[in-house]
């Protein structure tokens, strides 16, 4: 029984690929635990710059509101 589907967009799945996998990832770059990056009001951050093709699997961000309660 052959079970690959050429139809199916999980067919190719078990197949070996000439690819590698990357991760981008932030880190406090002093050793401490201040991994963080204020962002002000109307400004940008970047938060990766990739060369090249490829596709983004999983983002991760966590917001803090100072805000009162």
């Amino acid at each position: 029984m052959n079970v690959w589907q050429p139809n199916s967009p999980l067919g190719e799945l078990p197949m070996i690929k000439n690819a590698r996998s990357l991760r981008e990832s932030s880190y406090d770059k002093t050793g401490g635990n201040r991994d963080f990056k204020v962002v002000p009001s109307r400004e940008t951050f970047v938060v990766a710059d990739i060369k090249g093709s490829g596709s983004i699997k999983h983002i991760w961000l966590t917001i803090r509101c100072y805000a009162p309660k």
